[in-house]
């Protein structure tokens, strides 16, 4: 599979994962979802800009500014979920062979979120960075950390083979 995003990750990608997390916790109460400003899609995307100098956001979710334009984004471009967009862009791990700083898909707790089951079947999942044994991510009230073997779903690679 040809994937889109095939930048290799910056030789100082771990000096960078430092001070990109140190950042994120240092403003951990104010990573608040608010889908025009701040999503988990683009913080993570954030780091994808970091750690290889490309930032895939602006293509797909640029103009997002709600859960509904995130899945119209979604299915404009002929995918029926997020974990496939991810998966063209990236290709997949076995969650147990996730590396610090790749994606991961996690469960997500839409029960604080009012909205229609066929919205939260394109966007089943949440979008976090892994950080083994954890994840971090974006939620609605702030950055959160969560045991990645328990909650992941799907490991991206991000700028390595898989």
């Amino acid at each position: 599979m040809q994937y889109k995003f095939t930048y290799p990750r910056r030789t100082d990608w771990t000096t960078r994962w430092v001070e990109f997390m140190k950042d994120s916790k240092d403003l951990a109460e104010d990573l608040c979802l608010d889908w025009s400003e701040l999503n988990c899609i683009s913080w993570c995307c954030q780091w994808l800009e970091e750690c290889t100098g490309h930032n895939p956001y602006d293509e797909y979710f640029s103009n997002v500014k709600g859960i509904k334009s995130a899945v119209r984004a979604i299915r404009s471009r002929g995918y029926d979920n997020l974990d496939q967009l991810i998966g063209s862009y990236l290709p997949e791990v076995p969650l147990s062979m996730a590396h610090t700083g790749d994606l991961v898909v996690v469960k997500t707790n839409w029960q604080d979120v009012n909205i229609d089951d066929s919205l939260k079947a394109v966007m089943p999942h949440a979008v976090a960075l892994a950080d083994p044994p954890f994840y971090f991510g974006v939620t609605l009230y702030g950055l959160a950390k969560g045991p990645l073997y328990e909650d992941g779903v799907k490991a991206f690679a991000v700028g390595r083979k898989a």
